[in-house]
């Protein structure tokens, strides 16, 4: 006699039961659980096919290729839970359930299989082997994990309440289901252990089962037998209701959160993608449309988990900015849901469409009931918030689930700016300098090497075309009065080093920086072109730049224009003429000092330790750590082309960061980046603390100590 599924069933249809144990199966409680079975299986395969439906709507992006790199990220971001420890807490409480899920899987198959087979278990896992007491133990221990798991959630949803999480009485049903299936689970293996369906030696294996079943082993076995088919049928009816809540609610990222880290994007984290602004098909350019997002756009929208990581630390967010990544994410995937059905139908009747259809037949047949669609942006997405981001990238940091914001938001800002030529007042200045002059100050080009007049050292690739590195002095290093200076302790560092360098001098463009994360791709690309054969002409293979934007841009996006260069930050050139042996810190420089980590350096680069180790190797200096650094490091404000615009909405960032600098009572903050220097140099001047906290570049300070 067994006390198995589907003799369990019977239990429901079986007459003249004479034991204890139900003594043969019923057809038709086999009937049902197969119906309930293929139901459950049904609905799921078709509520997929729907979303696979909305995700045809989205452009192709390749997504596919260097399949072991993506391997790799999915078993170390996925399965190691690697970016969810970033908050010990939750961390733990979502890996207790995912690693409880992943083990308690195998479970599942076994408890299916068992309905149609007696004593069902996959190979090598039944009771009486060895790697299946080892499975038993390890499903009740992950199973105990999951429950440990499910009270921290509820602690934190009822008691703690923190404010960037989404509250709904989905989350707590999910949260129930979860806790009812493990529940049901312990007390069904504690009652096959009760009945001699299961080896008693197994039961100090399944250990929670075990306790489970002595619980109601005082029980009659009527009453246990009639407990167990209340716990199966609780058990299979909520695991199917689980199966299709998810596709239909935000935890639809359960599905999708595994595959969204197989398809993460492989190009370095500071690259935008180019637009082909040769394409002649094109109406519009940017996104302002369903159809002109791409499927891991659409993809990434189910993909959010709605824990508001992505505003701990933004900058836009944290300033009272109207922003939020996972407020984006929110109501795109609402919009999308509510425009797919009337795409998707338009495009059933595109097909059907014969080609000797009339042009005015045509379109009568697309105004007659035409679906008045709503506006991406400006209704879903508003204006303030696409202008509001810096593009820092602390919310593909700390997304768990790796969603890629930036590209999207930049996506926006180029249909405003090349479509419909709507953006801030104050970009427009920066445009036409950009476009006149090579420099968002709007200075004359042929001023960009004045800096030099009266330098020692200076060394122009003109007349010295047999270089090795060429110094990429960016605008900020020519046109900005504070910022000269920094270019000026950089020849004197160089020279002292003995490097073979040159400048371009007035032959130097813009990056175009700026002008790519504001939006206008056109422009960009222009000056882009323009830099790269100018570096290709003088057959440049190494640049030094002191700006993390001037470096992102041509170290990521410069190859997609056929500049291939070995490009160095100055910090990391710094502590390599350093280690060298080539530069010598003879100088004390007897300050306290802080650093501040760029995000264009730190977070989109991964340059966090180079200039902290340079700043740590002069004698003299007393190093402090503010509270958010290396990749909770906070934002300036310059990022994403803000340098250049007003904050009309919210507190400044700078001043922000500023005061959290300030509390350390510093007498100097080390930068190495020239925007973050402008910023946070105002932010001190609007404290007023100029006098006593300076505002540095590394290369100042490493110069003062080579004197």
């Amino acid at each position: 006699m067994s006390l198995t599924h589907q003799n369990l069933l019977g239990l429901l249809f079986a007459e003249n039961q004479s034991s204890l144990i139900p003594t043969h199966n019923s057809i038709l409680a086999m009937i049902l659980f197969v119906v309930v079975i293929a139901t459950g299986l049904a609905v799921f395969a078709y509520l997929m096919y729907q979303r696979w439906q909305i995700l045809k709507i989205g452009k192709y992006e390749d997504r596919f290729s260097n399949f072991a790199a993506r391997i790799k990220n999915v078993i170390v971001v996925a399965f190691f839970q690697k970016r969810i420890f970033n908050e010990l807490q939750a961390g733990l409480m979502h890996a207790l359930i995912f690693w409880g899920f992943c083990v308690v899987s195998v479970n599942s198959l076994t408890f299916l299989g068992e309905g149609f087979i007696n004593g069902f278990h996959l190979p090598l896992l039944g009771p009486d082997q060895i790697l299946g007491k080892f499975y038993g133990f390890m499903k009740d221990l992950f199973e105990v994990l999951v429950l440990i798991g499910l009270i921290i959630a509820f602690y934190r949803r009822l008691i703690l309440k923190p404010k960037r999480l989404t509250y709904s009485f989905e989350a707590n049903l999910i949260l129930i289901f979860i806790f009812l299936l493990m529940i049901s689970d312990f007390f069904m293996f504690g009652m096959k252990l009760n009945a001699g369906e299961l080896p008693q030696e197994y039961g100090r294996f399944v250990f929670a089962s075990a306790f489970a079943g002595k619980l109601i082993s005082g029980w009659s076995m009527d009453a246990q037998e009639t407990f167990y088919m209340v716990n199966f049928w609780l058990h299979l009816v909520i695991f199917f209701a689980f199966l299709n809540v998810l596709p239909l609610s935000k935890h639809f990222h359960v599905i999708t959160s595994i595959p969204n880290t197989y398809f993460v994007k492989l190009t370095p984290k500071g690259e935008l993608t180019k637009m082909n602004l040769e394409d002649e098909t094109l109406e519009t350019f940017g996104t302002s449309r369903i159809e002109d997002l791409t499927w891991k756009h659409i993809f990434d929208t189910w993909t959010c988990t709605e824990c508001g990581r992505c505003q701990t630390y933004c900058p836009a967010y944290e300033t009272g900015k109207p922003l939020s990544d996972k407020e984006i994410n929110q109501n795109l995937k609402h919009h999308i849901y509510e425009e797919a059905p009337y795409i998707i139908e338009e495009r059933k009747k595109s097909a059907q469409k014969t080609a000797e259809t009339s042009r005015q037949d045509t379109a009568t047949q697309e105004t007659e009931g035409q679906h008045s669609r709503s506006n991406m942006i400006g209704e879903v997405i508003k204006e303030d918030t696409i202008w509001a981001c810096t593009t820092c990238g602390w919310c593909e940091e700390a997304c768990p689930v790796q969603i890629e914001n930036i590209g999207r938001i930049i996506d926006f800002r180029r249909y405003l700016v090349l479509t419909e030529s709507k953006f801030p007042k104050e970009a427009t200045s920066v445009f036409k300098g950009l476009e006149n002059n090579s420099n968002p100050w709007g200075l004359g080009s042929n001023k960009r090497q004045d800096w030099a007049e009266g330098v020692e050292g200076v060394k122009w690739a003109s007349e010295n075309p047999e270089f090795e590195y060429l110094f990429y002095v960016g605008c900020a290093g020519s046109f900005d009065d504070r910022n000269k200076k920094i270019t000026k302790a950089m020849v004197r560092i160089l020279n002292a080093a003995g490097v073979s360098f040159a400048m371009l001098g007035n032959e130097e463009g813009c990056c175009g920086d700026s002008a790519r994360r504001l939006g206008n791709e056109y422009l960009y690309q222009t000056l882009a072109q323009t830099n790269v054969e100018v570096f290709n002409n003088y057959n440049v293979k190494k640049i030094i730049t002191t700006c993390p934007h001037g470096y992102n841009t041509i170290k990521n996006e410069y190859p997609q224009f056929g500049g291939n260069y070995e490009v160095y930050h100055h910090t990391e050139f710094i502590l390599k003429l350093i280690n060298e042996g080539k530069l010598k810190l003879k100088n004390p420089v007897n300050q306290t000092l802080t650093y501040h980590d760029s995000c264009y350096l730190g977070r989109i680069n991964d340059i966090y330790e180079q200039p902290r180790d340079i700043l740590k190797r002069i004698s003299g200096v007393s190093y402090k750590e503010m509270p958010r650094h290396h990749y909770q490091s906070f934002c300036c404000g310059a990022g994403g082309g803000r340098m250049w615009l007003e904050e009309h909405i919210g507190t400044r960032i700078n001043t922000n960061r500023t005061e959290e600098a300030l509390k350390l009572n510093p007498d100097t903050i080390a930068v190495g980046c020239p925007f973050c220097l402008i910023m946070l140099d105002d932010g001190i001047k609007d404290k007023g603390a100029e006098e006593k906290v300076k505002v540095l570049d590394i290369s100042e300070i490493v110069a003062k100590a080579i004197e």
